[in-house]
């Protein structure tokens, strides 16, 4: 199975670094050791969970999203993995309003390999979905209401990912 190497990297922090290191040529050391350290604490059972899910979706994955807010995918264009083809067909189509952008000289971990660059798309995006007539939140004159908005998505989104990523194991 091809996918099986893939399967295995959970607790193979040698592993980890060498996929790592194979999807992205700009990594720096430093951060190659940071995105290994962050991997080694997945437990090897959500790793193999993560890989399935990839290699043979889910059932909601073909359908489009109940999710009906704004939506921004990043991609590098020197990333092999996730494709063009892919994010147009497998994910941007799912949502409604969903923006692709693509960071130049960057490859899987684009958001640490070009930090500026994405921060400023980000930027962008949140500027235009949090100042848009949609009144998700109305622009005020010194932009107050947006920029209390953002941080709070911001406080969530992080409590959000560090509480997925130390949770305990799902029963069986």
């Amino acid at each position: 199975m091809l996918s099986e190497p893939f399967r295995s990297l959970g607790g193979n922090v040698e592993g980890q670094r060498a996929v790592r290191q194979q999807l992205s040529t700009l990594l720096t050391d430093a951060d190659l050791d940071r995105l290994t350290v962050v991997g080694a604490r997945v437990r090897p059972e959500v790793v193999r969970d993560l890989v399935d899910a990839w290699n043979t979706g889910h059932p909601d994955g073909a359908r489009p999203s109940r999710y009906t807010g704004p939506v921004l995918v990043v991609r590098g264009d020197d990333d092999g993995f996730i494709t063009p083809d892919l994010v147009a067909g497998g994910v941007v189509k799912r949502f409604a309003s969903a923006k692709s952008v693509v960071i130049d000289r960057a490859g899987h971990w684009v958001h640490i390999e070009r930090p500026a660059a994405v921060a400023a798309e980000l930027d962008d995006f949140l500027e235009e979905t949090f100042t848009a007539p949609s009144g998700i939140c109305p622009k005020d004159t010194d932009g107050a209401a947006a920029k209390a908005r953002l941080h709070e998505t911001k406080e969530t989104h992080t409590w959000q990912s560090a509480r997925t990523l130390n949770s305990p194991p799902r029963a069986q």
